[in-house]
């Protein structure tokens, strides 16, 4: 099934009451919607991950299209354009590497190896491409575009997300809603019921997320617990 904008901003203002969108108009919805995909995708980054093929520039260091947020993984490289086979990747470890070669980066040739740093939206190759004609396949956490309103048209806009999550997306914009008119004491019990609402639904017991996911969500606990612990 698809995940649909305008269902979900109908359902929200249903939910609100406000079918009119009389207190929250469809531009509000639709920038929280924006927020609320980019909220979900740091929670479970393996829902937004697409394998590109993207071309290569000359040099060690690759930065990814505007569109992608951060690398996961480069799984190969193709040699001679984006139709070629694809040739896989090892990983490396570039605190080894620069110890071991401290001039890798200046090495050209046909690349073999990547990795990655803090900044993900950057990734490194060894050897550096040069002039050649390559192309990387890169899997990298890519969240859909939700346009505005008022470029909604008549057969909606699909933002491409398991169906199944299309409630997390309607928690947290429902959360956003009753946040901004929190001066009522009980909008602001339900604007962190339903923040709560979202978290759980995220990590939905019929699709569980893979490691890296649990981790994440384990350390952002923890954090939680150690500032209420502060208190």
């Amino acid at each position: 099934m698809k995940v649909s904008v305008k269902d979900i901003v109908r359902r929200v203002s249903v939910q609100l009451y406000d079918e009119g969108n009389a207190n929250w108009s469809e531009p509000e919805l639709a920038e929280w919607f924006r927020e609320g995909l980019h909220a979900l995708a740091a929670l479970r980054p393996d829902l937004f991950t697409r394998t590109k093929t993207v071309p290569l520039q000359e040099g060690a260091k690759q930065e990814l299209p505007d569109d992608s947020l951060r690398v996961t993984r480069v799984v190969g490289v193709r040699d001679g354009g984006e139709n070629e086979p694809v040739r896989a990747l090892t990983r490396f470890d570039m605190r080894s590497m620069s110890a071991a070669h401290p001039e890798w980066q200046y090495k050209k040739g046909k690349p073999r190896q990547y990795t990655t740093t803090a900044d993900q939206k950057t990734y490194w190759l060894y050897p550096a491409p040069d002039s050649g004609d390559y192309y990387a396949d890169v899997e990298a956490v890519v969240v859909p575009e939700v346009p505005d309103a008022d470029d909604w048209d008549e057969e909606d806009v699909d933002i491409k997300l398991d169906s199944r999550f299309q409630r997390s997306l309607v928690d947290y914009i429902l959360y956003r809603a009753l946040d901004k008119d929190s001066d009522h004491g009980v909008n602001a019990e339900r604007a962190q019921a339903r923040y709560q609402a979202f978290h759980d639904s995220a990590f939905d017991s019929h699709y569980p997320p893979p490691r890296e996911a649990q981790e994440q969500m384990q350390r952002q606990q923890e954090q939680q617990r150690n500032q209420q612990g502060g208190r």
